[in-house]
């Protein structure tokens, strides 16, 4: 059935984030954002199960929950102060918390759901963003990050960042700049045993690109 509701239901009625409903690759587990009703603050659940953490000020527009291949493991950014001074945004993995930071972009877990890597600024102009492993910064800043990626084994995590507003574009494995590109196609892959690849574009040209995970 359907029912009509004025502001007044908006306002105080329960409100799930539709594009935020997102399932497990390997298992029957589902995660979303959800404001209850009569609430102010938002969260997310799993399975019909509020996660461990505190309440959000808002869902979280650019990435729904990542949620590891088999389920055990959620990360997502929690907001947790928005006033004169900007934004505090937390990054929740299961029970642990880390930053607050003045903003995060493009979450990513390990295939076990034990390890977590994302981008984090610092709220400067210029080389404001780095990607960070568990909390703790592994990389230069840049001017902008994409997603990064663990290897199936979780030793190792790739990149993709550019260093100034107008281009300078750079594929890194473990922190270590590899090579630069115009357009990203896709990538990192990790489908070959001890390799990761990139699919560009520099100029005019398509390649892959194979590098070792070991030096």
């Amino acid at each position: 059935p359907y029912a009509l509701a004025g502001p007044q239901g908006c306002t105080n009625g329960s409100v799930v984030v539709p594009q935020s409903v997102t399932a497990a690759e390997d298992a029957p587990v589902v995660a979303w954002w959800e404001r209850p009703a009569g609430g102010r603050t938002w969260r997310v659940m799993v399975d019909g199960r509020p996660a461990l953490a505190p309440g959000c000020l808002r869902p979280w527009p650019h990435q729904p929950p990542q949620l590891s291949p088999a389920g055990h493991s959620i990360a997502f950014p929690c907001s947790t102060r928005f006033d004169d001074h900007g934004e505090a945004i937390e990054v929740i993995h299961g029970l642990r918390r880390y930053g607050p930071y003045p903003e995060v972009w493009a979450l990513a877990l390990s295939d076990d759901g034990k390890q977590l890597a994302y981008g984090a600024s610092d709220g400067s102009v210029d080389t404001a963003w780095a990607v960070y492993r568990d909390g703790v910064q592994v990389s230069e800043r840049y001017y902008s990050v994409w997603r990064p990626r663990f290897d199936p084994a979780g030793k190792h995590l790739a990149w993709e960042a550019s260093r100034t507003s107008h281009g300078g574009n750079v594929l890194v494995l473990d922190g270590r700049p590899l090579a630069t590109f115009d357009h990203l196609i896709d990538g990192p892959l990790f489908d070959r045993t001890g390799e990761v690849a990139w699919i560009i574009r520099r100029k005019n040209r398509l390649a892959r690109l194979n590098f070792p995970l070991e030096r």
